[in-house]
């Protein structure tokens, strides 16, 4: 999934001139709504992850890895790692007298 915004030129002349005491007021306002774009988006895949597999936030958030947004690189990314698989305990998995079992997806 790729999110890619754009902002139209008189909003952000707007802007521009409501930050135009702050120093470097525009950029740092760029940055930081990019983080918590990012921030935010992290969080919806991980509840969208959730609703198809039955395992915990936390450990999704573990493979979830994300770039921060800079002053020189306004731009942020979001992985999944997976490359690590996830073991089948965080899947809830039971040992049981006919052998283990444990619930992936949901569905």
């Amino acid at each position: 999934m790729v999110i890619d915004a754009t902002i139209e030129r008189r909003s952000l002349r707007h802007v521009e001139a409501m930050l135009r005491d702050v120093p470097r007021g525009l950029q740092r306002a760029l940055v930081g709504a990019v983080n918590d774009t990012s921030r935010a988006t992290k969080t919806d895949m991980s509840k969208q992850i959730r609703r198809r597999v039955a395992i915990k936030a936390r450990d999704i958030k573990q493979h979830l890895r994300s770039s921060r947004a800079t002053a020189s690189k306004p731009s942020s990314t979001i992985t999944l790692d997976a490359a690590e698989r996830i073991p089948l305990k965080r899947f809830g998995a039971r040992r049981t007298k006919r052998g283990v079992s444990y619930r992936i997806s949901k569905q």
